[in-house]
């Protein structure tokens, strides 16, 4: 899991030993150590969303400023940050270029939700 300081911080870690930190730094660290983190300073720590993991072919939801939340299929990486997915609101042969910040959910077509 990754987080973001939002303080320095010094961590005293089993494997790592002690690990200083500065503020807005990020750091992956195995789930249950990040946890645990969170329970000792949850003020003093952002966890960071995973991006989603997007390739052709896969199925995305996402929220539009114009219109709310959609869903598309992926048909190609665009840019770096942008993706090029089909429309549910504009129909699926219309294209349309998103930020891949808007993605709220990635899906395997078996998994399509409702």
């Amino acid at each position: 899991m990754t987080f973001e300081t939002l303080v320095p911080l010094r961590l005293k870690t089993k494997t790592l030993g002690v690990i200083s930190l500065k503020t807005g730094q990020q750091v992956t660290l195995p789930d249950e150590a990040v946890r645990q983190l969170i329970k000792k300073v949850p003020q003093k720590i952002k966890v960071l969303k995973e991006k989603p993991t997007l390739q052709p072919g896969i199925w995305c939801e996402w929220l539009s400023p114009l219109f709310g939340k959609c869903t598309g299929q992926v048909v190609s990486i665009a840019v770096k940050g942008y993706i090029l997915t089909n429309h549910s609101i504009l129909g699926p042969y219309d294209q349309v270029k998103i930020p891949v910040d808007w993605i709220c959910g990635v899906y395997a077509p078996s998994q399509i939700p409702n």
